[in-house]
């Protein structure tokens, strides 16, 4: 069995509201409860009271009249379907009821038959969809800033991380340079060629984690920053990871046979950051030792323009200090200082 449906009817004419109710009371299959008000304040105060489906409006009624009536209703009527009545087959009013908010508009001389419980079907139907939209869009807009906001904490939280481990890293880092100048400035007359060779490669390697740190810090600043791209040239990387390895690969036999590489878009602040050889590459390279040290770099444009990712650029790195490292034996240890 279906379920009644309360209809509010706004209407001044005891014969039009009289043909109405008629007209509804015929209607086979729908049930309605109606109620009538004669003014438009009476009919706001009963949809304040609520339990209204649907409102059969006039807008000529004795204290309002034309496009105002609909407005003020309308302002009153949430969730409530309006069908607007009039004696006149004005179309462009019609429109602008419906874009105003109205679910339908009929004309009197149609309201008997199954004219008017058809509109009244339908409108109830398109406010309750209406509605459950705009529930679902409140919904979506709700999570939307809830998760704006866990954002904002977690970036705030790993700036604040970041510049905690920065605070911890940077500590023993200080002692390093210091115990290193200490050294230089009082042992340096003791040192070997190779002694003082080790003291400059420890101020130089104390320095670029000095910088790491910075970029590190920076990097987590980069999500409020936003991207500032750039074209970067693949093959001035390849020289970098090169000149790192530096002393290291000096005294192997490596073949690098390097052809054209391609510039590519990315923003330099990320890609720097963190490129240096690390212990992990070293574990690496013992955990696969037999791979060839003869490297071949092709020339392959694919993706060329594409924005790299954070660490992409330092994977590049990671494996050309790896292919230079595998299945070579490390070079004896120098004289102790």
């Amino acid at each position: 069995m279906k379920q009644r449906l309360k209809v509010l009817l706004v209407e001044d004419n005891a014969g039009d509201a009289r043909l109405i109710q008629e007209s509804l009371a015929e209607a086979s299959d729908q049930s309605f409860d109606l109620e009538i008000a004669e003014t438009l304040r009476t009919g706001l105060q009963r949809l304040h009271l609520g339990g209204i489906d649907a409102m059969l409006l006039d807008l000529a009624l004795p204290d309002s009249f034309g496009m105002e009536t609909f407005v003020r209703a309308k302002a009153q009527a949430l969730g409530v379907a309006i069908i607007v009545l009039t004696g006149l087959a004005d179309d462009s009013l019609a429109l602008k009821l419906v874009q105003g908010g109205a679910q339908d508009f009929v004309a009197k001389v149609d309201v008997s038959g199954n004219n008017l419980t058809r509109a009244i079907l339908y409108a109830v139907e398109r406010e309750r969809l209406e509605h459950e939209f705009r529930k679902l869009n409140l919904e979506l807009e709700q999570r939307v800033k809830d998760r704006t906001a866990e954002l904002e904490v977690t970036n705030r939280d790993l700036e604040a991380f970041s510049f905690s481990v920065s605070h911890d890293l940077r500590a023993p880092l200080i002692k390093l340079i210091g115990f290193a100048d200490l050294l230089e400035a009082k042992c340096s007359a003791q040192l070997d060629p190779n002694g003082a060779k080790y003291l400059a490669k420890i101020h130089e390697a104390a320095f670029k984690m000095s910088h790491l740190i910075d970029d590190m810090l920076r990097l987590a600043k980069v999500g409020r920053q936003g991207l500032h791209k750039k074209e970067v040239s693949l093959r001035s990387l390849v020289d970098e990871v090169l000149a790192e390895l530096g002393t290291e690969i000096e005294k192997r036999k490596i073949d690098w046979r390097i052809t054209a590489l391609p510039a590519i878009d990315c923003d330099p602040r990320i890609d720097e950051t963190g490129f240096g050889k690390s212990h992990l590459q070293r574990r690496e390279v013992h955990r696969n030792p037999r791979k060839r040290a003869n490297r071949d770099r092709t020339n392959d444009h694919r993706g060329s323009n594409r924005l790299f990712r954070t660490g992409q650029r330092r994977r590049i790195r990671h494996e050309i200090s790896v292919q230079a490292f595998r299945a070579i034996p490390a070079p004896s240890p120098g004289p102790r200082i």
